[in-house]
């Protein structure tokens, strides 16, 4: 009968009764279509269970993990939301809908996440100039250190992208006296003292970044090339070995 109502399009009578069907679990072979049964009959409280059942079984399934979020913000639990989206766009940084979705959430409720949210979405429509100026919206608003350094990173990175070479500079200049848990802020430094053809520091940046990252190939790569480009040969070669190590 269930399912003789669910073909009539008559969701909510075939979600009641499927429940009275799987009182206590529902069988490995109907939970995605009762899932489904719930969902076109507004039943997303019971979709919730499900999910978060299979969510706390595999918490690197990024689907699983969109739609726990989705579902969550469609039920208002938007503390929940907030944190799966977060988790969702460590394992995928340019998921459209995480950031739209944290983007409206944190609008009324922080400041600081809503711009540079925003600045990331602006980023990857490629207006580079409105992510610039969300970013430095967020920073103004920014308190804890964690956060200032981090947004001046993207704000760095950002200034990379749109070859502002010595405003760059000044960002990586300081996040890299303030830190040193991220090799690329070494190698993105690196890349702009090649750019402006200052070999000498981005040699002793580099060196600084092999003292903290000493098997890193990137940093090596770049050494040797650059000692290539200066001709000093015997470094070049040396830096090469240690590739090919």
């Amino acid at each position: 009968m269930a399912q003789i109502l669910e073909t009539e399009g008559n969701y909510q009578e075939a979600a009641t009764l499927y429940e009275r069907v799987f009182p206590a679990e529902i069988p490995d072979e109907f939970l995605q279509r009762i899932m489904q049964v719930y969902e076109l009959g507004d039943r997303y409280d019971k979709v919730y269970d499900i999910i978060k059942k299979q969510y706390e079984n595999n918490k690197d399934d990024v689907d699983l993990i969109e739609r726990f979020a989705n579902t969550c913000c469609i039920l208002n639990k938007n503390d929940e939301a907030i944190e799966l989206y977060i988790n969702l766009l460590k394992k995928q940084p340019n998921n459209i809908v995480a950031l739209r979705q944290l983007t409206d959430m944190y609008e009324n409720t922080n400041q600081m996440m809503y711009r540079a949210t925003k600045a990331k979405l602006f980023e990857l429509e490629e207006n580079l100039e409105g992510a610039e100026k969300e970013y430095k919206k967020a920073f103004s608003l920014a308190e804890k250190d964690e956060d200032i350094l981090q947004i001046r990173y993207k704000l760095a990175k950002l200034y990379k992208k749109q070859g502002k070479n010595e405003q760059a500079l000044d960002e990586y200049i300081f996040i890299a006296s303030a830190t040193d848990d991220n090799f690329s802020i070494f190698t993105d430094l690196a890349e702009i003292y090649i750019e402006m053809n200052s070999l000498s520091s981005a040699i002793n940046v580099l060196k600084k970044a092999l003292n903290l990252y000493p098997d890193n190939l990137e940093v090596l790569q770049l050494l040797a090339d650059i000692y290539l480009e200066k001709e000093d040969f015997a470094k070049a070669e040396s830096y090469y070995e240690k590739l090919l190590e």
